[in-house]
């Protein structure tokens, strides 16, 4: 487990998720302990970061996965391996809905959380190229806690994970 305590502060985050003169953030996405988390220099995101949405870093831990419980159990949500993103646009409860699958499972395993939907919603619908992967959970056939999501966009995933 990573402490709380661990992760840089909101004040020191904002500094260390600026865009450097390349106009790239001068952060890898690296194992830490039982997760995939965002290195920079001064330290590590916080996966509930309020502000990291603001480098394009959406990061979030999925919605109603006790609706489908059965999904989330036979998918693979371990750290580092993708998921797919799904819009619902006739979904009754929002029309912002975005369904998170596993990357090979049939089943809807919860959602991105409403607040954050409304704006990758508008993202996916432009056709922008985002990459979604877990970076907190369970393999298959293993209960865990809910899976946690990073989406970003492509450019920006394959910076944070070149070698």
């Amino acid at each position: 487990m990573v402490a709380r305590a661990e992760y840089l502060t909101p004040e020191a985050e904002a500094d260390a998720l600026r865009p450097g003169p390349d106009g790239l953030l001068n952060a890898r996405l690296e194992r830490v302990r039982d997760r995939l988390l965002v290195v920079t220099p001064a330290g590590w995101v916080n996966p509930k970061s309020r502000s990291a949405h603001r480098a394009g870093l959406d990061s979030f831990t999925v919605r109603g996965t006790g609706y489908h419980p059965g999904a989330v159990k036979a998918g693979k949500f371990t750290p580092g391996t993708p998921v797919r993103l799904v819009r619902e646009p006739d979904n009754p409860h929002d029309p912002n809905a975005i369904a998170i699958y596993a990357d090979t499972g049939r089943n809807k395993a919860g959602y991105v959380p409403a607040a954050r939907a409304k704006r990758l919603a508008k993202l996916l619908d432009a056709g922008v190229d985002l990459v979604a992967i877990s970076v907190r959970g369970t393999g298959r056939g293993t209960d865990g806690p809910a899976p946690h999501i990073l989406i970003c966009e492509r450019a920006l995933y394959e910076h944070l994970t070149r070698p």
